[in-house]
């Protein structure tokens, strides 16, 4: 069963570097584990159109969605958001800054 895409979460604009490095994460872990896109996206229970436009920024990440691609590379959640933390105090309102990785940056 795959999860059906929402044309809704779809994003224009600028990718938020939040979004950016939670991105570059699960690319980087689906090398690691030596996948091809086509298999995390069935790992995951996702259309490969869907997982494409997850990596390269153009769809918001739903909680559901998280969890799948936790699940299909093997980590805990907290795992894809290394290097993401919450800045009440950044610039521009957002609030989510990256960091070098590592929980601490």
């Amino acid at each position: 069963m795959s999860v059906s895409p929402n044309p809704g979460c779809r994003v224009e604009g600028p990718v938020p570097p939040a979004r950016v490095n939670f991105s570059e994460r699960v690319e980087s872990l689906r090398r690691e584990r030596g996948y091809s896109k086509e298999t995390l996206a069935a790992r995951a229970k996702l259309d490969l159109g869907e997982l494409d436009e997850l990596l390269d920024g153009r769809r918001k990440v739903e909680v559901d969605v998280i969890y799948l691609l936790a699940g299909a590379l093997g980590v805990e959640v907290e795992d894809l958001f290394d290097g993401i933390r919450w800045d009440p105090s950044a610039e521009g309102g957002a609030g989510w800054t990256t960091t070098g990785g590592g929980q601490d940056g």
